[in-house]
């Protein structure tokens, strides 16, 4: 998916009914991989740091610009804030998705990408999912970089 070229884009997710994770990524992929897993994950403001102090002939490095991560639980969705995995809550966010059947290994994965990254909480209305992402530094919006 592409989403440079407008303010909204509309994706489908089928429910299956089953519980599932599910994680909502946004990244740059010069490289076309198709895929945002391996890409570096840092916050918004190391990334615009790097991106406005590069040469202007260098190629932006792919980065991984958001992550949510949420819980589909037959036809609930369930977003956990970002801020629920940092350590002082890091705790009682672990019981509850053991609770659900999330095994301590994936927690611990979820937990370092949403520290790494720190995106801002998704909102979620009926059958809809609003991301407002960041944004503050024109040097970092041309064309290669997004």
């Amino acid at each position: 998916m592409d989403i440079k070229a407008g303010l909204g884009y509309e994706a489908t997710f089928t429910v299956t009914g089953e519980k599932e994770q599910v994680g909502i990524y946004i990244c740059g992929d010069g490289n076309k991989s198709g895929t945002c897993r391996n890409k570096k994950k840092e916050t918004f403001q190391a990334i615009t740091t790097q991106l406005a102090d590069r040469k202007p002939e260098a190629k932006a490095p792919d980065f991984v610009y958001y992550f949510q991560y949420l819980m589909l639980d037959g036809s609930e969705l369930e977003a956990i804030s970002g801020n629920k995995f940092k350590n002082e809550h890091f705790g009682k966010v672990e019981d509850y998705l053991k609770q659900k059947g999330v095994d301590r290994k994936h927690i611990k994965e979820v937990q370092a990408t949403q520290q790494a990254i720190q995106s801002v909480p998704l909102r979620l209305a009926k059958n809809t999912v609003f991301i407002r992402l960041p944004h503050n530094d024109p040097r970092c919006m041309n064309e290669e970089n997004l």
